[in-house]
Parts: C-alpha cells; sequence; structure tokens
C-alpha cells in the first residue's frame, strides 16, 4: 500500500494498531477508491460506502430469503436499512441483533445476512438452522472458494452456495426414530 493511501486511511481513523476493524472485502474496496478518487473526505468515503452496499444489498437478501423459504417453508422479509448511519440487518420488520452490516461485495454482504438471519432464525426456531444432512449439526455462513456458502465445520465441507440451498441439504426437523415394524 503506497503511503499516501496509507496516510489517508489513519486519518480516516481506519487503522488500530495496523489492522483494519472492518469487513474482509472493504480493505480492497477502499484501495479500489483511493485509486479511482484519491483520498476522499469521511462523509464522502461514507456516501460512497452505502452506495457500495445497497446495490448489492437486494440480491444479498433475496439469497438469504430463497434459503430460509426453501428450508422451513416459511417466507420472511429480509433488508438492509440505514439506522443511525448504519446499515443493518431488518427481518419482517425488526432490527437484527449485531453491530451491523461490515462487508461491501456481494459475497460477504450474502454472510454477513446470513449470520443476522441465522441467528434470528435460531432464537425462534430452538435449534439449529441450517443444519448438515450428513453430520446432523449446524453449519455457517462464509466465503469459500469466492462464494458465500453455508459450510460445516465439522466435516469441513461446503454444504451450498448461500441461495442454492434446498431440502435435500439440511435436515427439516429433528426426525424421530421410525418404530420397527413387527413381523
Amino acid at each position: 500500500m503506497a503511503d499516501k493511501e496509507h496516510d489517508w486511511l489513519i486519518r480516516l481513523g481506519f487503522f488500530d494498531r495496523g489492522t483494519v476493524p472492518i469487513g474482509p472485502d472493504w480493505r480492497d474496496w477502499m484501495h479500489g477508491v483511493f485509486v479511482q478518487n484519491g483520498p476522499v473526505s469521511s462523509d464522502d468515503l461514507h456516501l460512497m460506502a452505502a452506495l457500495a452496499i445497497s446495490e448489492v444489498a437486494e440480491a444479498a437478501c433475496e439469497r438469504v430469503s430463497r434459503d430460509v423459504l426453501s428450508s422451513t417453508g416459511s417466507s420472511i422479509i429480509v433488508k438492509i436499512v440505514d439506522s443511525d448511519g448504519v446499515s443493518r440487518v431488518q427481518i419482517d420488520g425488526q432490527l437484527a441483533s449485531g453491530t451491523g452490516v461490515r462487508s461491501a461485495r456481494l459475497e460477504h454482504l450474502t454472510v454477513d445476512v446470513a449470520d443476522a438471519v441465522q441467528e434470528h432464525l435460531i432464537e425462534h426456531l430452538w435449534r439449529p438452522w441450517p443444519e448438515c444432512v450428513r453430520h446432523r449439526h449446524g453449519v455457517h455462513p462464509e466465503v469459500r472458494d469466492g462464494k458465500a456458502s453455508w459450510v460445516c465445520r465439522v466435516g469441513d465441507h461446503a454444504v451450498a452456495e448461500i441461495g442454492q440451498f434446498d431440502r435435500r441439504d439440511q435436515l427439516t426437523a429433528r426426525r424421530r426414530a421410525k418404530p420397527k415394524r413387527s413381523r
């Protein structure tokens, strides 16, 4: 990173002891802003960030909503809204818990949305959502091989891309053992 860009990031307060306290895709995004526009003001940067989020927010929310519908049969409305200057996930009109959206690009933003929706559903379903069929364990949203995916950490494998979830990819409910038929 060039000295001028580094100085700009320090002036904006994005460095704290050498680290950037933002989502993993922001550093590249901010580098692109600097290359195209030079050292913009904090206000301009915030406007540009809000625009970057809004450009991919609908697609990210739709992907996660599709997975909820295909795996639970229930429809939810997911949006990214501004809450006192912070982009936050809203689920059926309620703000999700957490500090807000931390990503600017589609794959990472999809993971942020999926994480918020997953936490919301777990609180309401009282069970893991979604689950890996093979390992009967909850999966987690993360970017794997450049794609937003539901990842089983027990088996260290991607169960499905977020937005491509199918009933056969997960357990729809904890099943009771079938009674043995008597002969």
